[in-house]
């Protein structure tokens, strides 16, 4: 009968973390509370502007469509900030201790 040890099994479904991604978990864990606070906070912030942002985009796209009057210039605009947005959610993922960044950073739309 051969013994395995518990220490080296991972939990069913728990993929094996790469050294980088190990130190870097390692490091968000130290740092201190109320700083992990803030950037949650922060992140929190920009997320409820992200939604507002493409509610409005959806919103203003449903009102010139009804008006058969599209200015995709303004459209672009709009989405453009939207883009920094998420660029900026996605920079400040890691910061804030977020494991996956691309799978947690924005609300997708269904479509």
């Amino acid at each position: 009968m051969t013994a395995t040890r518990k220490d080296t099994q991972r939990p069913a479904g728990e993929r094996e973390r790469p050294a980088g991604e190990r130190e870097r978990l390692a490091s968000e864990r130290e740092r201190p509370a109320g700083e992990r606070e803030r950037l949650a906070s922060e992140r929190e912030r920009l997320t409820e502007r992200f939604v507002l942002m493409q509610s409005e985009l959806g919103g203003l796209l449903y009102e010139m469509a009804i008006r058969d009057h599209l200015q995709l210039d303004l459209l672009v605009e709009r989405a453009a900030a939207m883009q920094r947005l998420e660029a900026e959610l996605r920079a400040l993922g890691p910061k804030a201790g977020t494991e996956n960044p691309e799978l947690e950073t924005s609300p997708r739309s269904p479509c």
